[in-house]
């Protein structure tokens, strides 16, 4: 579970914000919140603000620094990240903090970085429990120093750890948390580090707008036929049937440009290797997305080729006239981009969607929200969106903590605030204050006349 988050000194970000999944004071809807015997956590917040405030900044930011724990600073261009609203940021650190909880675990993860200069300035791991927090190791890249804290278990795995520990503080472009998982130790003593890692790359996911769906094959299968159609036709898509139709690497060709062909079979024809033995798999099993236009491709290698299929939706009980994933509406195709969020058995996931409401109806919006809340009702998964949507904007539906805006102030930088802060009333109308700016992160528009001037004046 993602319990709090901080950042500072990235994109429209300058001077260090919070966002937090804990509840507020509110004694509404506790059926919602995720509990255990230390604390309680929220499911859902949803994120309010103008264009151009920082909203998907906020996703931006937890999404690079998984990107950076799962694939190191080095290996992308994050120089033009830091908030440029100050010239002296460009050599300033850029902070990235995480307060999470894994398995019965809770801790605070993060890591200080110069994203201008790609290099890795400080990172620290501490557990939290109800009464400190327990460092496990902090870095000290300025001072050449890793601190830890850890009790081993096993002498051989505390040389270990010195050793690699040495090796890292000659490497700036690296973190710790990463590098140790890299190297893929068994020991019990790492764990905590696997589990971290862990949490980052299986439970962390981020959806954008453009995001590339990638497990419509779970969903779209024999054994969830009647469940998916169901929900299809719950969310009133029309859709009343699917297939998957055998396809080819011809009619992927007619779909693709030359160059986009050419790389992806080289993608293909790359060869697999066992690392561990250096040599080629006998046997492997891998399945893939691809989307086009027009088109939803779904491919499998088996042990010497691949099978490749293609999606088709049926509309009406009497018609057999099937139709391309592309022919469906903007709003249908989104909602099946989305479906994952509800139809997902695995526990604790956290998903991040930046603009919810894109292509939805307004209605739309709210229902998908509702049935994420009775879908997961007995699960520990978490959803956090960026959305305009008023329409969710109800005491009757959300709690105040569950609502939270972010703001552009006056040097244009990003704040980020919870509606809990107003200790507003159940029966205000929530959605109409917002709109008339009494929460502030709304537009704030200029007379046009001041722009054109006087329409009789001569040119």
């Amino acid at each position: 579970m993602l319990l709090r988050f901080n950042i500072s000194n990235f994109l429209s970000f300058n001077n260090e914000q919070e966002f937090s999944m804990f509840p507020g004071k509110v004694q509404k809807f506790n059926d919602r919140l995720i509990r255990d015997k230390k604390l309680s956590t929220l499911k859902f917040c949803a994120l309010y603000g103008a264009n151009a405030s920082g909203k998907s900044n906020l996703i931006k930011a937890i999404d690079i620094a998984k990107e950076i724990i799962i694939s190191g600073i080095h290996n992308m261009d994050y120089s033009d990240m830091y908030c440029k609203l100050k010239e002296e940021n460009k050599n300033k650190a850029t902070k990235f903090e995480f307060e999470i909880k894994v398995n019965d675990c809770y801790y605070a993860y993060g890591f200080t970085a110069n994203l201008n200069d790609g290099i890795v300035l400080g990172e620290w791991l501490y557990e939290i429990t109800p009464t400190e927090e327990i460092m496990i190791f902090e870095r000290d890249m300025e001072n050449k120093k890793i601190n830890h804290e850890i009790i081993f278990k096993d002498e051989s795995n505390k040389s270990k750890f010195d050793v690699y520990s040495q090796d890292i503080m000659n490497m700036n472009n690296v973190l710790l948390l990463s590098e140790i998982k890299r190297k893929n130790l068994k020991e019990k003593d790492f764990e905590v580090f696997s589990n971290i890692f862990s949490w980052f790359k299986d439970k962390l996911k981020i959806i954008y707008p453009d995001t590339v769906i990638g497990t419509f094959s779970r969903m779209f299968n024999t054994n969830c036929n009647l469940d998916i159609i169901k929900l299809l036709d719950y969310f009133d898509t029309g859709i009343t049937g699917y297939k998957m139709e055998n396809s080819s690497m011809e009619e992927l060709k007619k779909y693709m440009s030359s160059d986009e062909y050419e790389r992806f079979i080289r993608i293909l024809k790359k060869p697999l290797y066992d690392l561990k033995e250096n040599k080629k798999l006998k046997k492997v099993t891998v399945q893939g997305t691809l989307r086009t236009d027009k088109h939803l491709f779904q491919l499998n290698f088996g042990n010497k080729e691949w099978e490749i299929n293609k999606l088709l939706f049926k509309h009406g009980k009497n018609c057999d006239l099937m139709f391309e994933f592309g022919e469906e509406s903007d709003g249908t195709r989104r909602l099946i981009e989305l479906l994952d969020v509800i139809h997902n058995d695995n526990e604790d996931n956290i998903f991040l969607i930046d603009e919810l409401d894109r292509s939805l109806h307004p209605q739309m919006t709210k229902k998908f929200v509702e049935t994420f809340f009775k879908a997961t009702k007995e699960k520990h998964t978490q959803l956090f969106i960026t959305t305009h949507e008023s329409n969710l904007l109800d005491l009757e539906f959300l709690r105040r903590d569950e609502v939270w805006f972010v703001e552009r102030d006056q040097d244009y930088s990003s704040k980020l605030f919870s509606l809990e802060n107003f200790k507003v009333r159940y029966d205000k109308k929530i959605d109409k204050a917002y709109l008339e700016g009494r929460y502030g992160a709304v537009p704030v528009f200029k007379d046009f006349d001041s722009y054109v001037g006087d329409k009789d004046e001569e040119c």
